[in-house]
C-alpha cells in the first residue's frame, strides 16, 4: 500500500539514482575529451642548431616562416603544433613525423644536401614552408 511517506522516499531515491548516474556519465566524458597534456620536447637540439617554429589552426598556418634559407652542413630543430591531428613530411630528405593534435612535436634536420624541398602536411594537403638549403 502506498503511503505520502514511502511515495516521498522513492522519489528521493530516484532523484539520488539519476544525480549519480549523470555524475558517472560527466566523469566518462571528462576522461574522453579531456585536453592533452602538452608534450616535453625529447629532442635535444645539436650545439648550433636553428629553431625554426610554427602554429597551426585548423590545418593552416597562423604563424612561422614562409620560406626558411639554410645552407648544407647547418642542422634545424623544425618545431610545429597545431589543434589537428596530421603529418609533416620534408620532402627530398624523406623524412615524415606524427603531428599529434595539441602537442609541440620536433624534428632536428642536419642539411645534407642542396636543393628546394617543400615541408609540407600530407592531411590537410598544405605547403608548410619551403626549405631552401644552400650549398656551401
Amino acid at each position: 500500500m502506498r503511503t505520502p511517506g514511502s511515495d516521498a522516499r522513492q522519489g528521493r531515491l530516484r532523484a539520488l539514482v539519476f544525480v549519480l548516474i549523470a555524475g558517472a556519465v560527466l566523469v566518462g566524458l571528462w576522461h574522453v575529451f579531456k585536453p592533452a597534456a602538452p608534450a616535453r620536447t625529447a629532442v635535444a637540439a645539436a650545439s648550433g642548431a636553428r629553431s625554426i617554429d610554427w602554429v597551426l589552426r585548423d590545418g593552416q598556418l597562423v604563424s612561422g616562416p614562409e620560406i626558411v634559407q639554410a645552407t648544407v652542413g647547418e642542422t634545424l630543430l623544425l618545431r610545429v603544433r597545431g589543434n589537428q591531428r596530421d603529418e609533416l613530411h620534408v620532402h627530398g630528405y624523406d623524412v615524415t613525423r606524427d603531428l599529434p593534435a595539441d602537442h609541440l612535436v620536433a624534428l632536428e634536420l642536419p642539411l645534407t644536401h642542396s636543393g628546394r624541398f617543400d615541408v609540407e602536411l600530407h592531411h590537410s594537403h598544405q605547403v608548410l614552408t619551403v626549405l631552401e638549403v644552400q650549398p656551401r
